[in-house]
């Protein structure tokens, strides 16, 4: 459980750094990214490698439902799929549609490294949780100093966000879907 709640602890501070990032230059770096995937694989095998320490089979320990939460193995892959690929797929159509840039590719893959940690359940509530999150971003922001970067424009009378962060909305998402019950 220890080992768990401090890959939790680190899970977040990097979902907090990519949103830093994202909201400074509007790009989620690839190693960041990485570093989330790095940290899910490491937490799976700890989680088996503790499976065998206790008497368990390493296979039967691996894919078992992990502390906290109960995401395992098999539902961390198919939120990451389902999220990430889900959201690329949305994306693609859209884009295909309307000749309009829809979303990055950080955070596309930003959210399916954490559909890895929340799997699909979860994950659904924080792709939810993640789009509330961005239109109240794209309400305020507008109004506080990233509206001086030239990503804002004026549209009968009001401030509009030409480009949303959303690396900043699938962090705030993420832990609403891990704090609630």
């Amino acid at each position: 459980m220890i080992f768990t709640a401090l890959i939790y602890v680190v899970f977040a501070a990097l979902l907090v750094a990519a949103a830093v990032s994202d909201l400074q230059t509007l790009r989620i770096p690839n190693a960041l990214v990485a570093a989330l995937g790095g940290l899910w694989a490491v937490w799976r095998l700890g989680l088996a490698l503790g499976g065998v320490i206790v008497g368990a089979d390493f296979v039967t320990a691996l894919l078992a439902p992990a502390p906290f939460r109960g995401v395992s193995l098999a539902s961390g892959i198919v939120g990451a799929v389902a999220l990430g690929g889900g959201l690329l797929l949305v994306t693609a159509v859209y884009e295909a549609v309307t000749k309009k840039r829809a979303m990055g590719g950080g955070d596309i893959k930003l959210l399916g490294v954490v559909g890895l940690f929340l799997g699909l359940e979860r994950g659904v509530i924080c792709l939810l949780a993640a789009c509330a999150a961005s239109l109240a971003l794209a309400l305020v922001l507008p109004h506080t100093r990233w509206a001086d970067k030239d990503l804002a424009v004026t549209e009968f009378g009001y401030p509009i966000m030409r480009e949303v962060p959303f690396g900043p909305a699938i962090t705030i998402g993420a832990a609403f879907a891990l704090m609630i019950p």
